[in-house]
């Protein structure tokens, strides 16, 4: 869960497939609420993502890049 409404998103960009790096959050029923798409450095990433613009609950983040996708879900508080 996130008490300050930050997400620290750790990837590693030697194992992504695209130059394109896109953060996506949908609400539960499926309304996109945020999108970002990130830079492609080599190594290790550490990205801190600002969702104060969104309300208390449950989400669902999807990272994509290129073909490979991780959707995991998110708790804000």
């Amino acid at each position: 869960p996130s008490n300050n409404k930050k997400i620290n998103l750790v990837y590693d960009i030697t194992k992504l497939n695209s130059e394109k790096n896109v953060v996506l959050i949908y609400t539960l029923t499926g309304q996109q609420v945020f999108k970002t798409t990130l830079q492609n450095n080599t190594g290790f990433y550490n990205k801190k993502i600002d969702v104060s613009s969104l309300s208390e609950g449950i989400y669902i983040l999807k990272f994509i890049s290129g073909d490979s996708m991780v959707t995991k879900k998110i708790i804000l508080k």
